[in-house]
C-alpha cells in the first residue's frame, strides 16, 4: 500500500453495496475507500497487517459457524444516499458554487 491517505474510490464498491452482503476490504487506515466502507457498515483490515486480517477473518468465520451473517450488511440508508438521482444534484450545486454562479 502507498503511504498516506488515498483519495481513490473504486467504482466497484457501488456494485458491492447492491449485492446486500457483508463487505470486507483490505485497505489502508486512511483514505476514501476506508471512509466509504465504514460509512456503509463494511469491515476493513489493513493489508500490511496479516495478524489483523487473520483476526477479522476468524471473527467472520466464527459468526458464520453460529449461523449468523459473517458481518454487518451494508446500511440501507447509506445505499439510498448513493443513488445517482441524489448525488447528481449535490454535485451540480458544488460545481455551481465553485464556478461562482
Amino acid at each position: 500500500p502507498s503511504e498516506g491517505p488515498n483519495a481513490f474510490l473504486p467504482s466497484k464498491l457501488y456494485d458491492y453495496l447492491l449485492v446486500d452482503r457483508p463487505i470486507l476490504a483490505l485497505t489502508p487506515t486512511a483514505g476514501a475507500t476506508r471512509d466509504f466502507l465504514k460509512a456503509a457498515g463494511g469491515i476493513c483490515a489493513r493489508p500490511d497487517d496479516p495478524k489483523e486480517v487473520y483476526r477479522v477473518l476468524k471473527e467472520m468465520l466464527a459468526r458464520r459457524k453460529k449461523g449468523e451473517p459473517p458481518g454487518p450488511l451494508p446500511a440501507r440508508e447509506f445505499i439510498e444516499q448513493q443513488d445517482i438521482s441524489k448525488i447528481a444534484p449535490r454535485l451540480c450545486a458544488v460545481l455551481k458554487e465553485a464556478a461562482g454562479s
